[in-house]
């Protein structure tokens, strides 16, 4: 296929539509082409090239604009969230009146808290046993714990950090014992959701 004469770049278009037209208006009489044509055909050119013109000025004012659009957005999100910070920090504050603010952050409305789940990871640790899980908005977790020869979970502690430490020696200093664990979200001290999967360990 032969290569296209017309280049596919706007500027190189422009370049290439001023050189024609001149050379058109040069050779016209040569080539015998109508001055009716040649006129029409200098409109469109001269047309095109203003509205070129004007709409790469456009666009340079465009970007001006956002740019300051995205510097005016900066400095207010930086300010309001240093004022949010000492509102919240007065004496004085109250949670209706960050409501009213909207400087508390909205809750997942289409969660379904019925069906939360603890997904926890266990692993070894200095100190004994880690398990890891992720918060989902929670306040923490029930960590419960079945060892040894035990035979029912009971609450080892609530956590509120994201991972829950067992520190706890084995029972009668046995060289090794089984532990079981599984969490529960809680919520304002009440547990919310559904029990996490088992999980167990040796040490």
């Amino acid at each position: 296929m032969p290569k296209d004469y017309i280049p596919r770049s706007e500027q190189e278009l422009a370049a290439w539509a001023a050189t024609y037209k001149l050379q058109l208006n040069n050779q016209a009489r040569a080539l015998n082409i109508d001055a009716n044509q040649i006129a029409n055909t200098n409109q469109i050119i001269d047309q095109f090239l203003q509205d070129l013109s004007t709409s790469e000025s456009q666009k340079d004012l465009y970007r001006a604009a956002v740019a300051e659009k995205d510097d005016s957005k900066k400095a207010m999100i930086t300010l309001l969230r240093l004022q949010a910070n000492l509102i919240k920090n007065s004496p004085t504050y109250t949670e209706a009146a960050g409501a009213m603010l909207g400087i508390i952050p909205n809750e997942t409305s289409n969660v379904n808290n019925n069906t939360l789940k603890p997904q926890p990871k266990i692993s070894k640790s200095v100190q004994g046993v880690s398990i890891s899980y992720i918060k989902k908005r929670m306040d923490g977790v029930m960590l419960y714990c079945r060892r040894g020869s035990e035979t029912a979970f009971t609450l080892l502690d609530k956590f509120t950090r994201n991972v829950c430490e067992d520190r706890r020696p084995n029972l009668n200093n046995a060289p090794a014992e089984l532990r079981e664990y599984y969490l529960v979200f809680f919520k304002k001290d009440q547990p919310v959701g559904q029990a996490s999967d088992i999980t167990n360990i040796t040490v």
